[in-house]
């Protein structure tokens, strides 16, 4: 794997004071080798990338991954500024298997970031606020309170497609 993938790491989006709804990540997607294609690289020369806490609207102008999420949110009513989302592993990688999925053999970035994520992930769940699991495995591992916690919902180990119809599902369900 390439230095490259130390470029551009996300820890999370969106304010981690201010949500209505967690969405579990796994990783950045896209290629380290090819930084330049990432949409990190275009929001840096932009002087908007920030590893944490660049909001929603900002992302979604640079990469189309979050458009479908995004409308099934606006339309049970949540704004991009009431959801954060937490990645468990703040690298990009090709896929979710890029990397190793054990926190001890990371770096001290990676492995802070992780803690940090932990650590308003169980505050929110203090707060009850709902969490959707969209990559959650590594996620069970870790917080393993999560398991049991409500309301969640995780999603369907398919395609995107049905992972956002899972995300839909459980805002029509959290809205009853």
């Amino acid at each position: 794997m390439s230095d490259n993938k130390y470029q551009l790491p996300i820890k999370r989006i969106g304010n981690k004071n201010a949500h209505k709804l967690v969405v579990l990540l796994c990783n950045p997607g896209g290629n380290p080798d090819l930084y330049k294609r990432l949409p990190e690289y275009a929001m840096r020369s932009d002087r908007v990338y920030k590893d944490v806490g660049m909001s929603l609207d900002i992302v979604t102008q640079y990469s189309e991954w979050f458009d479908d999420m995004l409308k099934v949110i606006m339309r049970h009513g949540l704004a991009p500024n009431d959801l954060l989302f937490l990645e468990y592993y703040p690298y990009h990688t090709v896929s979710s298997d890029g990397f190793n999925h054990n926190p001890e053999t990371w770096d001290e970035y990676a492995q802070k970031a992780l803690q940090e994520n932990i650590e308003i992930l169980r505050k929110c769940m203090a707060a009850h606020i709902p969490v959707f699991g969209y990559y959650y495995g590594d996620w069970l591992r870790v917080v393993s309170d999560l398991k049991k916690y409500e309301p969640k919902r995780l999603s369907s180990k398919g395609w995107k497609k049905s992972k956002i119809k899972d995300l839909d599902k459980f805002l029509q369900e959290m809205a009853k």
